[in-house]
């Protein structure tokens, strides 16, 4: 039975195959007369999904309340949807965010359809506008560049606060960890595997970057990225990164989440 949160025009619903339903929740637009386009929010992974769920949470009733049709929605394996992460591949969760826009589609009404990712489902969103031209826009937020130096960092932060949290759950011959989540081998090449500079979305699109970090080695290459698009934008924003913070502060970028509705404003005026 689905609950409808009439404050905020919130509609939890499952949808997809029933093996495989995918969780979602389906932000209607409170404004009227409502814009004629839908927002398809895509979260990162692991614990960086942990940490900016408030933050998608924000996003997404803020770009409903200026006319938006906004869907969060969790990949197989992740939150309320079926199966188990060490069961998710990359492959899967593309076809997830597929299958979520046309979700979205259908609950809104609406043809006209924009991808927004935070790390991991940035890069995510990017994979499927390579294999399909019908988004209009799509908008990469401090996505993942380099899979394998992804994969690294995320072992290191495990091995590095793995004293705190004690012997791991998986049983008795349990695969590689990353802060609690199980990774496969097979998820680990997968992953490892991704170099977003190789992936090339359809000219007509148009495309933000989002960088909160104003200097070193990855703003640059985020930059570098984007200068072979005919329609793209970075900005960089002075802001905290919500989805590495410590997880007692759980701090919304508020800066950010302003500037990327104002974008979405502008953009679909």
């Amino acid at each position: 039975m689905e609950i409808y949160n009439s404050r905020y025009g919130i509609e939890p619903f499952f949808f997809g195959e029933t093996s495989k339903e995918l969780f979602g929740c389906y932000h209607k637009s409170i404004q009227v007369p409502a814009r004629k386009h839908g927002i398809l929010l895509c979260n990162p992974m692991g614990q960086e999904y942990i940490q900016s769920h408030r933050a998608f949470y924000q996003l997404a009733v803020k770009l409903a309340k200026i006319g938006f049709h906004v869907l969060r929605f969790d990949y197989f394996g992740c939150g309320d949807s079926a199966g188990e992460f060490d069961q998710g591949s990359v492959h899967q969760w593309v076809s997830d965010i597929q299958m979520a826009a046309s979700a979205l589609k259908e609950r809104s009404n609406q043809s006209s359809i924009s991808l927004l990712g935070l790390r991991l489902g940035a890069t995510l969103a990017a994979m499927v506008t390579e294999q399909s031209d019908v988004f209009d826009t799509l908008i990469l937020w401090e996505p993942v560049l380099n899979g394998r130096k992804y994969v690294e960092e995320l072992l290191g932060m495990h091995k590095s606060f793995s004293p705190k949290v004690g012997k791991r759950i998986w049983g008795s011959d349990p695969p590689e960890e990353m802060l609690g989540f199980p990774l496969t081998a097979e998820l680990k090449q997968d992953l490892e595997a991704i170099q977003l500079e190789r992936i090339k979305s359809h000219p007509r699109m148009r495309l933000l970057t989002i960088c909160n970090q104003s200097d070193g080695f990855y703003a640059e290459e985020l930059v570098r990225l984007i200068q072979a698009q005919p329609q793209a934008e970075n900005q960089t924003i002075d802001d905290h990164q919500v989805w590495r913070e410590e997880v007692y502060k759980r701090l919304i970028p508020i800066t950010t989440i302003n500037s990327l509705v104002n974008w979405m404003d502008m953009a679909h005026s």
